[in-house]
């Protein structure tokens, strides 16, 4: 499946055997919404059904109730009224044409995120008080957008986005050994954002850039949907060398999914003599086959 940014499905090859989709989240089709646990959200319209419980970025906790949808009408003409009578300030000729009803009523945000600390605020009465603006700072969030308690993703899904909302995440111990070809396995604790968690086994060869050996603690972080999809056969390529007494190794890992193509890394710090008959580094391609030992099963 693939969605517009907003999360509406653009693309369905085939049939899905789960609801999860958009960024991970539950759909209900019945409806349209996708569920993510404490709120509804529509896609069609890319905003929450319900407001959020808090104003994040706010110093000021008593504003933390503050419920505001910047599609009010009453918000934006109140918004507007105030940008008249901001205007007609710069323009002081104007100012007496403007009628009572165009002062701001003062809803007590508009000009809270508008105005910068150096600038005087209005009172709601529409008049310049008489303290000096430093003592009015602004406390309003830095983001004008987190007053929109219905906004998603601050209203720019092009910059925070997530991509495919798959991820694993492994952790163990793996050795590499070769001379012109080489030999490597790992033993791994994996798990995913689909709340399953297993063992990985792997162990495979290939060619060998240098000659030595070396173990030690095995990091990995790929792209995978779930551990599952991380059996089978995968390639791996990179090369190790001793820093600081320690031997560190960094690995590609890529391999063909269910649905797509696996992409990630693997992380190797831990004690050898990679390449220290030849150059003092190693560089190897190893073919691998991954067994999956599931413990605990999550969501699909």
């Amino acid at each position: 499946m693939r969605y517009k940014a907003w999360g509406e499905t653009r693309y369905t090859n085939g049939t899905t055997p789960t609801t999860y989709r958009f960024t991970g989240q539950r759909e209900e089709a019945t409806i349209g919404l996708y569920f993510y646990n404490a709120r509804w959200y529509d896609p069609a319209l890319g905003r929450f059904a319900q407001p959020d419980t808090i104003v994040p970025d706010v110093y000021d906790a008593s504003l933390s109730a503050l419920s505001m949808n910047f599609a009010n009408p009453a918000f934006l003409e109140e918004v507007a009224r105030e940008n008249r009578w901001r205007a007609s300030q710069d323009t002081s000729r104007l100012q007496p044409l403007l009628a009572r009803s165009e002062k701001p009523h003062g809803l007590g945000i508009v000009q809270w995120f508008q105005v910068s600390p150096a600038s005087p605020s209005l009172d709601k009465a529409g008049v310049v008080p008489a303290t000096s603006s430093s003592q009015l700072p602004c406390t309003g969030p830095g983001d004008p957008q987190n007053l929109n308690r219905f906004t998603y993703v601050s209203n720019n899904p092009l910059t925070y986005i997530d991509p495919s909302g798959y991820w694993t995440f492994g952790i163990g111990l793996g050795g590499t050994i070769g001379l012109g070809q080489g030999l490597s396995g790992s033993i791994m604790i994996v798990f995913d954002d689909n709340g399953n968690i297993g063992l990985a086994l792997s162990g495979g060869g290939g060619a060998y850039a240098g000659g030595g050996a070396s173990g030690g603690l095995v990091i990995q972080r790929t792209n995978a949907d779930t551990i599952q999809n991380l059996k089978g056969p995968v390639v791996q390529a990179g090369g190790s060398a001793s820093i600081l007494g320690a031997n560190v190794g960094v690995e590609w890992v890529v391999q063909q999914g269910a649905n797509d193509s696996i992409q990630g890394w693997n992380l190797n710090v831990g004690v050898g003599a990679s390449g220290a008959l030849v150059t003092g580094a190693e560089f190897h391609g190893m073919l691998e086959v991954t067994e999956i030992k599931t413990w605990r099963r999550g969501r699909e």
